[in-house]
């Protein structure tokens, strides 16, 4: 199976991948329903008051508080937890497919990021004890990372396996020196040696040269690469991972791009090695190569465009901060508290519910007759 088969299977691919329309409109509709929530849930405390007078986040709102979390976990495991990245790269897509069904005005960002990271020391590979991870946090308490634990995994949809980009950027700089080096495995198809693709590797232009050719050693094309690896793996430690380049990318298509925007020459021969040589520029060679540079370029264009969002508004932030206070869900506030309800199926104030009382005792009799049925009825003492 190639790569691109094995991530249509996966759940990356069924389940969170999006069109760009379809993702707006999925933001549009869980930004609608959570507004309609909050202001029949003011509504429900207060009477006499008027719902449609809450001002509630707007969409483009939402996602600049849903990215400042994220930063804010890339900055905590920087600075504090210093896990493998790959742990923090996890945490965040969690982060962004939890806001993906559910609004900030419903779940404040702030509870639910720990959460996340948690979540995701445990997917990953780095899990510890609940209590040790909290000691990595101010004013943090085990229960304030397990509360919101369920209803992040339930919104998740089970789903927890992240497929990351930086797996295929180690795989094609790999690759590139071993084509820089005439030891390349050449594919079925293509009609030059090993050292006819290192001499074409060694002639491409430097980035942004106006030469069509150069003439490199393979010394200095090996730095080339070594470079062009570098600057591309920072790209997908920031803009790709806080972008949508997720959701609406494959991994391959992702690191591929992240080189593009770094040596669009090398990238481009790169791409051009993987179709046959024996079929020439047909048609559908030329198609094909033309569709999967548009994807690219598309692609490189988000990740150039989320240089932007690095740069965090902090006066903006403060404001959209407080407008989620003044419209934040009062039902979903105390997620501790709600938490800790529906493990003892209670109401908040510590009463049993009248009707889970009465599934208990209809459990209990069913139990009983079932074990009447198998066993016999009990011994009668005397």
């Amino acid at each position: 199976m190639t790569e691109d088969e094995i991530f249509k299977i996966s759940t990356q691919y069924r389940l969170w991948t999006f069109t760009p329309k379809a993702l707006e409109s999925l933001r549009g509709n869980t930004n609608s329903t959570a507004a309609e929530r909050v202001r029949a849930a003011f509504n429900r405390i207060h009477e006499d008051g008027d719902p449609q007078s809450i001002e509630c986040l707007t969409v483009a709102e939402e996602q600049k508080l849903v990215l400042h979390f994220c930063i804010q976990c890339l900055e905590s495991n920087k600075q504090v937890m210093k896990l493998p990245f790959n742990v923090v790269a996890t945490a965040v897509q969690y982060i962004k497919r939890f806001y993906l069904y559910n609004s900030p005005m419903t779940y404040s960002p702030s509870k639910i990021w720990k959460a996340a990271f948690y979540l995701a020391t445990k997917t990953e590979g780095a899990h510890s004890t609940v209590e040790a991870f909290a000691k990595g946090f101010d004013r943090t308490v085990p229960e304030d990372i397990l509360a919101p634990e369920f209803i992040l995994t339930q919104s998740l949809r089970y789903a927890f396996d992240i497929r990351h980009p930086f797996r295929g950027l180690r795989g094609g700089h790999i690759e590139l020196i071993a084509l820089a080096t005439g030891k390349a495995a050449v594919l079925p198809g293509i009609n030059r040696s090993p050292s006819d693709l290192q001499q074409e590797m060694l002639q491409l232009p430097a980035p942004g040269s106006q030469s069509s050719t150069t003439k490199e050693t393979a010394a200095m094309m090996l730095k080339r690469i070594h470079r062009v690896y570098g600057r591309a793996d920072g790209i997908l430690r920031s803009t790709a991972i806080l972008s949508d380049a997720y959701f609406l990318y494959t991994p391959s298509q992702i690191w591929l791009s992240a080189f593009l925007l770094v040596d669009e020459p090398l990238t481009q021969w790169y791409i051009s090695t993987k179709f046959p040589s024996d079929l020439g520029e047909s048609d559908r060679v030329a198609v094909t190569k033309d569709k999967v540079l548009a994807t690219l370029k598309s692609c490189a264009a988000l990740l150039e465009a989320g240089n932007e969002i690095l740069n965090e508004d902090k006066a903006e932030l403060s404001r959209i901060a407080r407008k989620l206070k003044a419209c934040q869900n009062p039902d979903k506030v105390d997620l501790v508290g709600l938490n800790k309800a529906q493990k003892r199926d209670t109401t908040v104030d510590g009463k049993l519910d009248e009707s889970v009382a009465k599934r208990r005792k209809l459990e209990r009799e069913k139990v009983m007759k079932e074990g009447d049925d198998l066993f016999g009825p009990g011994l009668v003492k005397e």
